[in-house]
C-alpha cells in the first residue's frame, strides 16, 4: 500500500467482541504502511450524543462513522479513519470513534474503562462529548482523582484515577494509573492499572441506592520500581502523558455570560473548574476533580453547539445540507474542526519519540495485548516494546546501508589494504548513523554494540575475502610464470652437472617478473613463499644431483637455503604484525567516531529531555500562579513541590549524562 493512505470508509481498529477487545488485522495492516507522523484524535462519550457525526465532520465527509438516530448505539470497540491530513501534507490524521460509554444494552461495562482508556493512550487529542451543560454530574462523569480516595482517605503514591460515569443514571467507572521509574529516573511512563466499577440501582419508590464491587483486573504491574523509589511521587510528570482535552457540549441551552458580561466557551469551562474555599468533606470532594483536571490536563478547550436541528430531524441529521442546518451550530463546527486541524498535534511519546503509523500499530497490539491476558497496558512495556523492534529493524537497515555501500564502492581485490579500511570506515560512520536516526531507548547502547560487532565481523569478512581474493590472483599468477619451468624440471633439464645454479638462475628471473607484476597486494610475497616452500623438495632433488658441486658445496647451499626461508618467515611475521597494527588503528579510529556519534545523540536526547522538563514545568507554573490568585496557598505550595522535584530530576539526568 502507498504511504498515501486512502480509506473511502472507517474500518474496526479494535472489535468488542462478546465484551472482549480483539484487535483487527486489516486495520493494522493500514496502520503499518503510514510511514508520516500521525495525527491521533479520539472521541469517547455517552452513548447516542453525536460523537460520530463530529468525527464525520473532521473527515470532511457527510457520512463515515456510523451515526445512530434510535436508542441502540451504533459504533461497538473503536473505529479508525486514517486520511491526508487537510493542512499538514507531511502528517496523516487518524480519527479514533469509540463506542458510546454506558450503552444500557451492556451485561458488562467493564470493557467501557479499557476503551476510555485505550482512547487516552492513543491519542494526541482526547474529545470528551456530552450533552448540556457543564454541572457536578459531568465533574463525576471525568472523575480523576488519587488512587483509594474512594476507600481511602490517605492517597497512595505513583497512580490516578480517570473516572466516567453517571451517578444519576447508575453507573461510575472508574480507571486507575500508576507511574513507573525507567532505568535512571530519566524516563518514565503511564499505565492503566486497573478498574473499579460502581452500579447505582433505583429502588422501588425511584430513589436511588448503591450496590458497589471492584472488579481488579490484575494486582500485578510490569514495571522495575527499586526499594528507594518507591516513596517518590511522580504524578508531576503526569502532564507529560496526557494529551489535549477538548469537552464538547452538545445541546448547549445557556447564554454565555458572567454577571452580565459575555465570556467565551474555553472561560466557562475555566469557570466550571474554579475551586471553593473550605476544608470540609463536601467542599474536598467539589475541589478534587477539578484540582486534577487543572493539574493533569494543562491545555483544554471548550466547544459548545446548539442543537444541530429540531428533534424531529435528527434521525435524517447526516443525509441534511449544511444550509438545513442551525446556522449556529454548523459556524461552531467548523471552528471545532480548524482547532482540531490547527492544534492537534502529532502523537509523541515521552523523550519527544515521535508516533507514526508502524509505531502506533505498535502500542494497539501490545497494549490490548495486555488487557486480553489480565496484565495492564502499560506505557514502560509498550514504548520498550516499541523500542525492541524498532531497534532490531534499525540494525537490519544499518547493515543493509553497509552492505550497499561497501558493494558500489570497492572493486575487489584491492592491492591496498589501508584502502579498504578506510572505506570500511567510511561505510561504518554513515550505518551507526542510519541506526542511530532510527533508533531510542537502546538501553545500555545494547543494540548499538549488537551492531558494533556486526560490522566489525562485516570488516573481516570482507578482508578475509579480498585477502582470498588476491591469493586466488597470485596462484593463477605464479602457475602462468613458473609452469614453464616446472615442465623443465619435468623434462630432466636440470639434471645434469650445473644444473641446479641454472635451476636457481632461472627462477630468480622468474622470480623477478613476478614481484613486477601488480595487483598482487599483500598475498604476493605470501603466496611466493608458500610456493617455494612447496617445491624445496625438487630444489634438493637437483642440487643432489648436480655432481658438479662437491658435498661442501652442497652443505654451503642447504644452510643459504635455511636463511633464506627464516628471513621469508620474519618478513610474514612483519606483515602479519603490520597488518593487526592497521586493523588497530582502524578500530580505534571507529571506537573515537563512533563514540563522537553516540555523545551527539546522547546530547541531543537530553536536549529534548530537558525541553520536555521545561514544558511541563511552564504548564505547573501557571497552574501555580492560578493557584495562588485563587486564595488557595496549600495546593499552591505543593504544586511547587512537585515543580522542584521536575528541577532536580533535570539536574540528577544532567550528572548522568
Amino acid at each position: 500500500m502507498a504511504s498515501e493512505i486512502y480509506m473511502p470508509d472507517p474500518v474496526c481498529l479494535i472489535e468488542n467482541f462478546s465484551e472482549q477487545l480483539v484487535v483487527n488485522q486489516e486495520a493494522l495492516e493500514i496502520l503499518s504502511a503510514i510511514e508520516k507522523p500521525v495525527v491521533v484524535v479520539a472521541i469517547v462519550g455517552l452513548s447516542r450524543t453525536g460523537k460520530s457525526y463530529l468525527m464525520n465532520k473532521l473527515a470532511g465527509k457527510q457520512k463515515g462513522f456510523s451515526l445512530g438516530s434510535t436508542m441502540q448505539s451504533q459504533t461497538k470497540g473503536i473505529w479508525m479513519w486514517c486520511l491526508p491530513h487537510p493542512q499538514k501534507a507531511e502528517h496523516t490524521l487518524v480519527l479514533l470513534d469509540t463506542e458510546g460509554l454506558e450503552d444500557i444494552e451492556k451485561s458488562d461495562n467493564q470493557n467501557d474503562c479499557w476503551i476510555f482508556a485505550l482512547a487516552v493512550l492513543l491519542s494526541s487529542t482526547f474529545i470528551y462529548n456530552s450533552i448540556g451543560t457543564i454541572s457536578q454530574q459531568g465533574m463525576d462523569q471525568l472523575h480523576i482523582y488519587p488512587e483509594n480516595s474512594m476507600r481511602d482517605p490517605k492517597p497512595r503514591r505513583n497512580s490516578f484515577i480517570i473516572s466516567s460515569g453517571k451517578p444519576a443514571d447508575g453507573l461510575s467507572l472508574c480507571l486507575k494509573g500508576f507511574w513507573s521509574t525507567y532505568e535512571s529516573g530519566v524516563i518514565k511512563y503511564l499505565s492503566i492499572v486497573k478498574a473499579t466499577f460502581s452500579l447505582s440501582h433505583l429502588a422501588a419508590d425511584g430513589t436511588p441506592h448503591h450496590a458497589s464491587y471492584v472488579t481488579k483486573l490484575t494486582d500485578l504491574i510490569k514495571s522495575k520500581p527499586s526499594p528507594d523509589q518507591s516513596d517518590i511521587d511522580d504524578s508531576a510528570n503526569f502532564v507529560g502523558f496526557f494529551p489535549i482535552f477538548v469537552w464538547t457540549l452538545r445541546d448547549f441551552p445557556l447564554e454565555l455570560e458572567v454577571n452580565g458580561r459575555s465570556i467565551t466557551p474555553d472561560e466557562y469551562l475555566e469557570n466550571s473548574l474554579a475551586l471553593r474555599p473550605g476544608t470540609d468533606e463536601k467542599t474536598k470532594r467539589f475541589n478534587e476533580t477539578r484540582v486534577c483536571i487543572r493539574k493533569f490536563f494543562p491545555k483544554r478547550k471548550c466547544f459548545i453547539f446548539d442543537r444541530p436541528a429540531v428533534r424531529k430531524q435528527l434521525h435524517k441529521l447526516e443525509l441534511m445540507r449544511e444550509e438545513e442546518l442551525n446556522k449556529e451550530f454548523v459556524e461552531e463546527v467548523a471552528k471545532f474542526a480548524s482547532y482540531i486541524f490547527r492544534d492537534s498535534g502529532v502523537k509523541t511519546l515521552y523523550g519527544g519519540i515521535i508516533v507514526n503509523g508502524k509505531r502506533l500499530k505498535i502500542l494497539v497490539e501490545t497494549y490490548v495485548s495486555a488487557i486480553c491476558s489480565g496484565e495492564l497496558p502499560c506505557m514502560e512495556s509498550a514504548v520498550l516494546t516499541l523500542a525492541e523492534i524498532e531497534n532490531s529493524a534499525a540494525v537490519q537497515k544499518a547493515i543493509t546501508h553497509y552492505e550497499e555501500q561497501m558493494n558500489q564502492k570497492i572493486q575487489m581485490p584491492t592491492e591496498n589494504l589501508q584502502e579498504l579500511l578506510d572505506l570500511h570506515r567510511i561505510c561504518e560512520n554513515e550505518a551507526n548513523e542510519v541506526f542511530m536516526e532510527s533508533s531510542f531507548l537502546d538501553v545500555d547502547q545494547k543494540l548499538q554494540k549488537e551492531l558494533g560487532a556486526q560490522l566489525e565481523a562485516k570488516r573481516d569478512g570482507i578482508v578475509k575475502k579480498n585477502m582470498d581474493m588476491l591469493s586466488t590472483r597470485c596462484s593463477d599468477l605464479l602457475e602462468r610464470i613458473f609452469g614453464p619451468l616446472e615442465e623443465e624440471v619435468k623434462q630432466g633439464t636440470f639434471y645434469k652437472p650445473g644444473g641446479y645454479y641454472l635451476y636457481l638462475q632461472k627462477k630468480q628471473e622468474l622470480k623477478k617478473q613476478y614481484n613486477q607484476t601488480h595487483g598482487k597486494g599483500l598475498q604476493g610475497e605470501v603466496m611466493l613463499r608458500k610456493y617455494f616452500e612447496s617445491k624445496e623438495e625438487v630444489a634438493e632433488t637437483i642440487l643432489k644431483m648436480d655432481q658438479s658441486l662437491t658435498e661442501k658445496e652442497k652443505q654451503i647451499e642447504v644452510k643459504r637455503k635455511k636463511a633464506k626461508a627464516t628471513e621469508a618467515k620474519h618478513r610474514a611475521l612483519k606483515e602479519m604484525q603490520n597488518k593487526h597494527e592497521l586493523l588497530m588503528k582502524q578500530k580505534e579510529k571507529s571506537y573515537q567516531e563512533h563514540m563522537k556519534q553516540l555523545t551527539e545523540k546522547m546530547e541531543q536526547e537530553q536536549k529534548e529531555f530537558m525541553t520536555e522538563q521545561e514544558r511541563i514545568i511552564y504548564f505547573k507554573l501557571q497552574e501555580q500562579e492560578k493557584l495562588l490568585k485563587e486564595g488557595f496557598r496549600t495546593e499552591s505550595r505543593m504544586l511547587q513541590e512537585e515543580i522542584e522535584k521536575i528541577k532536580n530530576m533535570q539536574l540528577s539526568s544532567c550528572n548522568i549524562h
